[in-house]
């Protein structure tokens, strides 16, 4: 009696071959995603948590919200005008399609979904404290983009904009001020910023207000100061 044995073709071999370990490489991959997902799930619930709060209770309460830094680099008023030009009030929801991590801090990048349609696509910074995730800075993109993270949104120290407006109220006004004293404040369209100018014995509030960016990037600033008479 005789036995056939049946063997496959040397390149059906090579084809199962190649099948197999593109089977490896792909559950290695969905490994690779899920644990990159796991691990920044809580950072997404922070900055979502910050988007919500700042929709719903208003720019003032998400600032309250963001870390020490976030808010040592920013006024609320100057997180407040950024999230008006950006239309965050609308948001309805975020996709970050790139997420990373390590150790305390975390890196999102994606797209916000506004209500009426729009979409802002962001680039968002966390730090990981003892009451957890917290907004750290935000990157925009502009307004209604749907790719790209565009130009981030730069920061004015406040030592540069207590120098410009003294050389603004001087030049204008003639108005002399001894020093001035400003927070740093998001180079955005209509972001705000509350002072303190001196002159002599008087002391009072300074306003100042981003009027305008050309498209050379330069920034037209106002400076209004109310300084109160002297103490008698």
């Amino acid at each position: 009696m005789t036995k056939t044995i049946e063997t496959s073709p040397p390149r059906s071999r090579a084809w199962r071959k190649i099948l197999m370990i593109f089977g490896v490489l792909a559950v290695l991959a969905s490994a690779a995603v899920f644990t990159v997902f796991a691990f920044t799930g809580e950072a997404v619930k922070g900055a979502e948590s910050f988007l919500q709060t700042n929709a719903v209770q208003g720019p003032d309460a998400a600032w309250r919200q963001a870390s020490r830094g976030f808010q040592a680099a920013t006024t609320a008023e100057g997180w407040a005008a950024l999230s008006r030009s950006q239309g965050l009030a609308g948001y309805a929801g975020a996709s970050w399609n790139r997420r990373s991590v390590s150790g305390h801090e975390a890196t999102l990048s994606g797209t916000i979904s506004l209500a009426d349609g729009g979409r802002v696509p962001a680039e968002v910074r966390l730090i990981e404290d003892a009451s957890g995730w917290k907004v750290h800075s935000f990157v925009f993109g502009t307004a209604g983009a749907s790719a790209g993270l565009g130009s981030p949104t730069e920061m004015i120290a406040g030592e540069r904009i207590a120098n410009v407006c003294r050389e603004i109220l001087a030049q204008q006004s003639n108005f002399q001020l001894d020093g001035a004293t400003c927070p740093s404040i998001a180079a955005t369209k209509g972001a705000v910023a509350e002072c303190t100018a001196t002159r002599g014995t008087a002391s009072g509030p300074m306003r100042v207000t981003i009027q305008a960016i050309d498209v050379d990037g330069d920034i037209n600033i106002g400076c209004v100061a109310n300084l109160g008479a002297p103490a008698q």
